[in-house]
């Protein structure tokens, strides 16, 4: 199609269609249009009707247009808004509480595989099971009432053997999602909402679970889930534990059986796309039955009809993921298109594809997976209209061509295609860029060289995974041939991602765009694909998107100093992480870690400092040991730069005696970095601009006890105003520091998180804060320290119901905000 004819983009209705219906979906999602949208919907309808009869077709074109985006604002506020009132996320609060419950397996279960073993992680965690569950009951004391909703059971081990419509009984803890409690941090409640599930389950042992009834035998679900299942046994059986996981993932989308830490060298070097069924593994398998189709074996209609049906069941087979469906549809209109001898329009298909998406979940409109695959099928759509619109070859050309060299011939086409691989991930590089930098605060400029290797091997891995999939069931011995094939195709696949992944600057982290920005460039970036068929406006774009990038760097390079002093109580759960902003632009960063995964509190402090604008931690001090106060320190060397690492003498004392520990590990990465180590003592002194950090402890003899009691405590001071941080103090060390002269501060970290052994009458006594701040995983932790501080008159916030804390101390007093309450 030639899009340079005004007359041709006439023929891409369905374009303007999808683009109204996505603005529909996200006006209800920012402003909440309820159910106006619906009767908006039905008025214009009739309005379209009665235009279009009176032959009004501009009039009636526009009104369809409100129709459809009305109706995807209806549609949009049903899904997101609506839930039944026996809804069983209605029940679950923000803590876990008990809860037995019957229901329906909607899917066969899958596996979550163990992160690899590791120091920085204080909790060591198994191997997973999870399951979704359609809810039909929930026990209410001695009775059973009726209950609807959806839920992911998540159970600690391995729980296999069921089938989607088994019927179970569960005992297990029921806790609603949690909202984000920092700035920057991934809103895990509203994807699972998108799903439309309001609360998770868990259970501690896969006995919790009752197999009560057996669901239908030939089910449709339940056959595609064993259909899955035996192909997983043999992958697994015909591949080995190293490559079958891979090869479940791009085959089957089994995802969540590849390792945490391998999982994530992909998504760094800009391939995790390539471990989801996405459009990529959809369009193999579509070319794959369309070249097979072009035998002749079968005649064409016959062989087209099969083909649309083979790729409806693979998509149903590999979960219908929103990129498959994109692809998916792409091939079935294709293949109607074949069949008709119509000529295709690629982008009014693929705003037929984004149509069927939305309508089936319009809440994927905002899931970066979605995004990403459509943008980039828009991209590549682009790129080869302007590639086949070039100048073809002269008849004296072809005539050369054809009497050069086989070999000759074999190295232009090995090159031709080479360049056509770069040219095409460079533009999508390109175009995903902002959207990957908004999102995921990376970018991936490996990821264009490494295409000449990954997609060749993707393409490899994918076509002999499904025939060893397909020989095990009609020719077992082929299987034994085939094996090797696919394994040696996953083996250099995964190669060259940790070649990649070790790559000097092969990739990096950046704090990336606002989300305006990032709207505003894809709105130019859109135009610039549907209207350049006028050069003087295409000209004018290239000028706008220039100035906006323009705009954006110089936003991206200033920031908001505060007023005063600014303290910033980052909620990770139970640990501790400090970040201390001076009004002259200088940040120290006071521990950083939690109990929990140490690579999700790296993700969620440096969300908050990227939010804020900060891509420099000026001074970063550790209190002590535990590595709930220091397991995110690795994972923010890689992302920021970092001034200085201060510790206590007592941090790295016992290093050399105990290498695999997690100090020794930390030591390790902060020389690598090549950032500078100090020690402090009491009586040292720290200067941030116009404040200062004065060390209240260690001393200098070695104190006696627990890590805890070695706590680098610290007082800030700032236009006569204070803050304490003490860390995890306790035991020996706490005796020592309230032994010294009070220290009157207005704001207080609770020593070890509030903890009765940190002597909460006794510090309050001794500090006398006006305000007090506990850092703890659940609002319960902590609480009867924070009424003792009450008592002798502070006020008191808990991390974990507030979020993240914030203070801004000046010469007028204390002004104090929570993230989640203000």
């Amino acid at each position: 199609m030639d899009a340079s004819n005004p007359a041709a983009r006439l023929r891409r209705p369905l374009v303007p269609a999808a683009l109204a219906m996505a603005a529909g979906i996200a006006v209800d999602r920012w402003f909440g249009v309820g159910m106006v949208g619906w009767w908006v919907a039905v008025a214009v309808w009739v309005g379209w009707l009665v235009c279009w009869r009176r032959g009004h077709d501009r009039s009636a074109a526009s009104l369809l247009l409100v129709a459809i985006a009305a109706g995807g604002a209806g549609w949009s506020h049903a899904g997101w808004r609506l839930f039944d009132r026996n809804e069983v996320g209605r029940l679950a609060e923000e803590t876990s509480s008990p809860i037995c419950l019957t229901a329906i397996a909607a899917d066969a279960p899958s596996r979550v595989s163990a992160p690899e073993p590791d120091p920085f992680r204080a909790i060591p965690q198994g191997d997973k099971t999870t399951l979704p569950l359609v809810v039909t009951a929930v026990r209410d004391d001695s009775r059973w009432r009726p209950a609807t909703g959806r839920l992911e059971l998540v159970v600690d081990g391995h729980a296999a053997g069921y089938r989607a419509g088994d019927r179970l009984l569960v005992f297990g803890q029921l806790r609603g999602g949690g909202e984000p409690l920092n700035p920057g941090q991934f809103d895990f409640r509203a994807d699972a909402r998108s799903d439309r599930r309001l609360a998770t389950l868990r259970t501690e042992s896969p006995d919790c679970i009752t197999l009560t009834q057996q669901g239908a035998r030939w089910s449709v679900w339940r056959t595609l889930g064993a259909a899955r299942a035996a192909a997983e046994k043999v992958l697994a059986r015909r591949l080995g534990p190293e490559r079958a996981p891979v090869a479940s993932a791009m085959l089957l989308g089994s995802r969540d059986a590849v390792n945490q830490d391998r999982s994530e060298a992909f998504r760094r070097t800009g391939s995790l796309h390539v471990l989801v069924v996405s459009g990529l593994h959809v369009g193999l398998v579509v070319s794959l039955l369309l070249g097979a189709s072009r035998q002749g074996w079968l005649r064409r209609t016959p062989t087209l009809l099969v083909v649309m049906g083979l790729i409806v069941l693979y998509v149903l087979l590999t979960g219908a993921r929103p990129p498959a469906v994109r692809a998916a549809v792409l091939g079935e209109v294709l293949c109607v298109a074949a069949l008709a001898g119509r000529r295709l329009l690629a982008m009014n298909s693929l705003a037929a594809a984004a149509m069927v998406v939305l309508a089936l979940n319009p809440a994927d409109l905002f899931r970066a997976g979605l995004q990403l695959s459509f943008l980039a099928a828009a991209t590549l759509i682009a790129l080869s209209n302007s590639w086949f619109e070039r100048t073809p070859p002269t008849a004296m050309e072809r005539l050369l061509t054809s009497v050069q060299p086989w070999y000759e011939r074999a190295a232009r086409g090995i090159v031709g295609y080479g360049g056509m691989v770069l040219l095409a991930t460079l533009v999508v590089w390109v175009a995903s860029a902002p959207l990957l930098a908004t999102r995921f605060h990376i970018l991936s400029p490996i990821a264009v060289p490494i295409s000449l290797a990954v997609f060749p091997l993707v393409a490899a891995s994918v076509i002999s995974g499904l025939a060893l999939v397909l020989a095990e069931v009609v020719a077992p011995p082929l299987a034994i041939a085939v094996a090797p094939v696919c394994g040696a195709a996953i083996d250099g696949l995964q190669a060259t991602v940790a070649f990649a992944d070790a790559a000097p600057a092969g990739w990096l982290w950046l704090g990336g765009p606002a989300g305006w920005w990032t709207l505003g460039f894809y709105g130019l970036f859109g135009a610039a694909i549907l209207l350049r068929s006028t050069r003087r406006l295409w000209s004018r774009l290239a000028k706008l998107s220039a100035a906006w990038v323009v705009v954006g760097v110089a936003v991206s390079l200033t920031t908001v100093q505060p007023q005063g002093l600014r303290c910033s109580f980052i909620a990770v759960g139970h640990g501790c992480s400090v970040l201390v902003e001076t009004p002259t632009g200088e940040t120290l960063l006071y521990d950083a870690g939690s109990l929990g995964s140490p690579g999700a509190a790296a993700e969620t402090i440096a969300g908050v400092l990227w939010s804020k604008g900060i891509r420099r931690i000026d001074a970063m001090v550790i209190s002590h040991a535990d590595v709930d106060h220091f397991n995110a320190v690795p994972g923010l060397l890689d992302r920021f730069a970092v001034g200085g690492v201060y510790v206590s003498p007592a941090m790295f004392a016992e290093t050399a005696e105990r290498p695999n520990s997690a100090p020794a590990g930390l030591l390790r990465r902060i020389d690598q970095a090549g950032v500078a180590r100090h020690e402090l003592r009491q009586g040292d002194r720290l200067t941030l601009g116009e404040a200062s950090a004065l060390v209240l402890h260690p001393i200098d003899e070695a104190v006696l006890g627990s890590d805890n009691a070695k706590s680098l405590v610290l007082g800030i001071e700032y236009a006569g105003r204070r803050v304490l941080l003490p860390g995890d103090l306790e035991g020996e060390g706490l005796e020592e520091v309230t032994g010294q002269f009070p220290y009157d501060c207005d704001l207080l970290l609770a020593p070890h998180h509030g903890s009765a052994r940190s002597d909460p009458p006794g510090f309050a006594a001794w500090s006398t804060p006006e305000w007090v701040v506990v850092s703890g995983g659940n609002p319960s932790y902590g609480a009867a320290a924070g009424r003792t501080y009450r008592q002798s008159g502070a006020r008191v916030l808990a991390t974990a119901g507030t979020g993240m804390a914030t203070f801004e101390l000046s010469l007028f007093g204390v002004a104090a905000e929570s993230f989640l309450t203000d």
